[in-house]
């Protein structure tokens, strides 16, 4: 490096715009598709900020009716007369599930009239944008027809999972 060129970027460093536009040229010569700088301030814009793809995805995970499901075993279908399905296993509170009247117990037989095989291909049939409809067709134990509920997606808050480590006293009785 020539005196002037470190001349140049000591110069440049006083500024901290010119600082980030100088690391900035630096990264890009490097050619690197995978690796670029973020002056603080649009770093903070882009983690606030996410794409269009990323702000539906973000939204679809979180947006849904408040199923909990779990895959059923041969014992759990001799129960209900169909021929499969998943079993709910929960049911959220103020969900749009437990207002359409879904109990633990009742098995999902269909999404918007796909069958379900299994929990990710329900999961993915439930999610969906806010504010959108989604049918399901269950069977619950010892009703002979199916039932079909129209659902309302919406943003579900799922609440922190709280633990607390007891320790128990050994001299204790």
């Amino acid at each position: 490096m020539s005196a002037t060129q470190g001349e140049e970027l000591e110069e440049a460093f006083k500024d901290r715009k010119k600082t980030y536009k100088e690391i900035k040229l630096l990264i890009d010569k490097l050619g690197d598709k995978y690796t670029t700088f973020f002056a603080p301030s649009d770093y903070r814009r882009a983690i606030n900020r996410p794409t269009k793809e990323e702000a539906k995805y973000l939204e679809a995970i979180n947006t849904g009716v408040g199923l909990a499901l779990k895959n059923t075993k041969k014992s759990d279908i001799a129960l209900y007369k169909n021929n499969g399905g998943l079993l709910v296993e929960a049911v959220g509170p103020a969900t749009p599930a437990e207002e359409a009247g879904i109990q633990r117990g009742d098995v999902l037989v269909a999404v918007d009239g796909i069958d379900v095989i299994n929990v990710q291909q329900a999961t993915k049939l439930l999610h969906g944008v806010a504010g959108s409809t989604v049918k399901a067709r269950l069977q619950r134990s010892g009703v002979e027809e199916v039932q079909e509920v129209t659902m309302e997606r919406r943003q579900l808050t799922v609440e922190p999972v709280r633990s607390m480590l007891l320790i128990q006293n050994e001299s204790a009785p």
